[in-house]
């Protein structure tokens, strides 16, 4: 029997290939399209309440660390179009927690999760079993987790220059540790990025065989990370989509940045589903 196009290619392009014709038939573009928006639509609710959270923690200005770290790693049209409104948003500084308006923010924040989620059942074709307030209490828990880890990462950045100096004095490195504990702190944000995704690839969907996540969680890490420099090098170059778009330019900059980092997302998910469907 002769064999279909896809089992003559080698093994990477094979599972590739299948990720792909996953991502089409489960209109993968259509749910990055609504991951898009609702993760945008989360962004503030999210910074509001880590706000109120480093508030608590005694310190406030911590989310301004945290602003500028994720800064470096957009492009920079995406960041002039973000930047002052999160200034605006952060001007006002929360300290309280427990509040109607905290817990409707904190809801508003968990929108975005609920939105990954199905588009993680929907590459691993189940139905999502649980009751929506399951689901709602586990996008919860992970806007509290991810703001708490949110914070201790960055206090760990923020104090890491200091605590490598005391070390390194105590100790008496040599000055050629110097240059790699400089390339291990660039490596921070990938690895952020990378752990981030494999959490949400694991736990987000329907309980089931999604232990299989770091192929996709590492190929959806390099696949955004090289989006991110592209999309920079691109508009650095370029200057037509303000002649299209006019003062609109820099939003719909930003769009196209969040929908096509969710389309990578969604891809990484399909490519596990393709793992597990049909192992090479």
């Amino acid at each position: 029997m002769p064999r279909s196009f896809d089992q003559r290619l080698p093994v990477p392009l094979r599972v590739l290939w299948r990720a792909a014709a996953g991502f089409i038939a489960n209109d993968g573009s259509t749910r990055a399209g609504y991951i898009a928006f609702a993760s945008l639509f989360a962004v503030f609710p999210f910074l509001i309440w880590l706000t109120a959270l480093a508030g608590f923690a005694g310190r406030p200005e911590m989310v301004d660390e945290i602003v500028a770290l994720a800064f470096e790693a957009l492009p920079a049209e995406v960041v002039e179009t973000l930047a002052p409104v999160i200034a605006e948003v952060l001007t006002e500084r929360r300290g309280h927690l427990i509040t109607a308006g905290m817990i409707a923010t904190l809801w508003a924040a968990s929108s975005g999760i609920e939105a990954l989620r199905a588009g993680l059942n929907l590459a691993s074709g189940v139905t999502e079993p649980r009751p929506v307030w399951h689901r709602r209490l586990q996008g919860l828990l992970f806007v509290v987790l991810g703001a708490l880890v949110t914070l201790v990462a960055t206090a760990a950045i923020v104090i890491g220059p200091d605590v490598w100096r005391f070390v390194s004095d105590m100790l008496r490195l040599p000055a050629v540790w110097e240059g790699a504990y400089a390339a291990a702190r660039y490596g921070i944000a990938p690895t952020t990025v990378f752990l981030a995704i494999a959490a949400l690839y694991r736990w987000l969907p329907k309980p089931g065989p999604n232990r299989l996540v770091l192929p996709g969680a590492g190929l959806a890490t390099v696949a955004w990370l090289i989006l991110a420099s592209l999309f920079s090098l691109y508009f650095e170059r370029s200057t037509h989509y303000t002649v299209t778009y006019g003062s609109l330019g820099g939003i719909v900059v930003t769009l196209l940045f969040f929908y096509l980092s969710a389309a990578i997302f969604v891809f990484g998910a399909e490519f596990n589903a393709a793992l597990r469907r049909n192992p090479p």
